[in-house]
């Protein structure tokens, strides 16, 4: 959006100017590291990325690379996560609705 001659486009590139640097930041304050997840009541290596409260994490967990396994969470630790292989997701679903 053109303004003419009112300074418009160099108020416009200061704010995206100032957009990317904030997001440059919030980028540099991403720490990448590794975690350790139990599956199945075992600990697996898990590839992270940390940003205050927020975390990411990935992992293969199968030697074929045919089951990856990705988990992103707000406030929850990595300690409290635990994931367990289900063969018989029945007792998850819920009852019909009539």
């Amino acid at each position: 959006m053109r303004m003419g001659r009112g300074g418009g486009d160099d108020r416009e590139r200061r704010l995206a100017g100032a957009h990317a640097r904030d997001a440059a930041r919030r980028v540099a304050a991403v720490l990448p590291c590794e975690l350790a997840i139990a599956v199945d009541g075992r600990p697996r290596r898990f590839r992270a990325a940390r940003y205050g409260e927020r975390w990411a994490a990935v992992a293969e967990l199968d030697d074929s690379c045919e089951l990856t396994v990705m988990i992103t969470a707000d406030g929850i630790p990595p300690e409290a996560v635990a994931l367990d292989r289900v063969t018989d997701i029945e007792p998850y679903l819920e009852e019909p609705r009539t």
